[in-house]
């Protein structure tokens, strides 16, 4: 924004009245109105005018948290600068549109031209080069033979297969045969590698004249480049995205766990013990209190296992193996199924704790899926490590699935969602009557 000092009482309505540009109001108004109205997630770009009053662009993806009243609290996420992407983003427009009215200018201008056509042809700023039909260089502009990277001599009345050995087999070469015999004009863009090993990008337009084909060449190596860094980019923004949504749904699980335990939790335990001592008193049927008892004793209990269940593991004290056996014990207890945990994780590989807890969290909401759905009786899971990857497989043998019909819960998107943020990859196996096998694969 162009501050030097934090704004004292800063808000949403006094950054969205005196910084946002007038026309996009209505944008950003709705933005905030299809989040703040249960979507959650606000994201948006907008103009917006600097301290200095200059002009700017941002974008926003942030996540609005409610209260227990259910009226937005506060708002979370990040805002990046992105001027000087949309400026460079114009830049490429206005260039590919020059670029092209250019080149139909100058083409039209050889075609009407043909007598004086040489010395235009020389002072252009693309490339040009006329290939007779038996593929020989019959004319090349200093553009164009500074971009070949050879002198004009070792180009001119040679063959472009005897420059360019076994470039007849080359994919280019088959749209340059197809433009020389069907005389039809044609734009290609193409990554070239030249005999020295380096590599550009042109754009290549290629018309049919009375000689053979006439190819004008534009060196796009460097817009080629800029568009790949606003792909990167965007890839780095939506990984910040994800990583901002983990985080949240950890923080929204620790708070409804400190809420069960606190409270919940407290009242259960005070009325086990008022039932207790009411079953010392012979007055009052046994047979009841009992019952009551034995239910609230099992509350407390599935209360204390959700808690664990939601709570961050602390992986960093206990490390993943640890973790993965305590999350074995307590579901093999609570639902019977016998559950093994194979460990072949190389010690002397060191693994990232944040990888450490998206595979816990994977095996926990796995091995829940498996006590509601598969009626499993055996559940296997093995860790491995190679020098540049982690691997996790879960298996069980119970009932199965169609995995084209039941493969697109919110859980299994959960879960992919946190392998794709490491890059990795995750497979499910299973068919009707055959178990289930989940296997996911990260680098390390």
């Amino acid at each position: 924004m162009g501050y030097d000092t934090l704004v004292k009482d800063w808000s949403f309505d006094l950054f969205f009245e005196k910084h946002v540009v007038a026309e996009d109001h209505e944008k950003v108004q709705k933005a905030w109105e299809v989040a703040s109205g249960g979507e959650r997630n606000l994201e948006f770009d907008c103009r917006i005018i600097k301290a200095d009053g200059t002009l700017g662009w941002i974008w926003c993806k942030s996540r609005i948290f409610y209260n227990e009243a259910g009226k937005p609290s506060f708002l979370m996420g990040f805002v990046g600068d992105e001027t000087a992407a949309k400026s460079a983003e114009q830049e490429i427009k206005i260039l590919n549109a020059t670029l092209e009215k250019r080149v139909e200018e100058k083409t039209r201008e050889v075609l009407e031209k043909e007598t004086h056509y040489k010395g235009l042809l020389e002072n252009m700023q693309e490339g040009i080069q006329i290939i007779s039909f038996d593929w020989r260089y019959l004319f090349l502009n200093k553009v164009v033979i500074r971009q070949s990277k050879f002198s004009e001599a070792e180009l001119l009345g040679r063959r472009m297969m005897d420059v360019y050995p076994g470039f007849e087999k080359a994919p280019l070469f088959v749209e340059l045969q197809n433009c020389m015999q069907s005389r039809i004009s044609k734009t290609i863009v193409n990554e070239f590698e030249f005999p020295d090993g380096s590599k550009g990008w042109f754009e290549l337009s290629v018309q049919p004249v009375p000689e053979g084909i006439l190819i004008l060449s534009i060196d796009i190596t460097d817009q080629k480049r800029l568009e790949k860094e606003l792909v990167d980019r965007q890839i780095e923004q939506q990984k910040l995205t994800t990583q901002l949504t983990i985080e949240a749904q950890e923080k929204e699980r620790n708070e409804l766990a400190k809420e069960l335990h606190d409270n919940i939790n407290q009242i259960l335990a005070t009325a086990k013990i008022y039932l207790a001592r009411a079953k010392k008193h012979e007055a009052i049927p046994h047979h009841l209190v009992q019952q009551g008892f034995e239910c609230v004793n099992l509350a407390v209990d599935e209360i204390r296992t959700l808690s664990h269940t939601l709570v961050t593991p602390t992986l960093g004290d206990t490390g993943l193996i640890d973790a993965l056996q305590s999350l074995s014990r307590q579901f093999a207890n609570a639902h019977g199924q016998e559950i093994t945990l194979i460990n072949h994780l190389d010690p002397a590989v060191a693994i990232d704790e944040q990888k450490e807890l998206m595979l816990y969290r994977i095996a926990q909401e796995q091995i829940s899926n498996i006590n509601k759905h598969a009626k499993a009786t055996v559940v296997t899971i093995v860790l491995a490590s190679t020098p540049t990857q982690l691997q996790m497989t879960i298996t069980d043998n119970g009932v199965g699935f169609d995995t084209k019909e039941k493969a697109k819960g919110i859980g299994l998107r959960n879960m992919q969602s946190r392998v794709q943020f490491y890059a990795g990859e995750m497979r499910i196996i299973s068919a009707p009557g055959e178990g289930c096998k989940l296997e996911i694969t990260v680098p390390l």
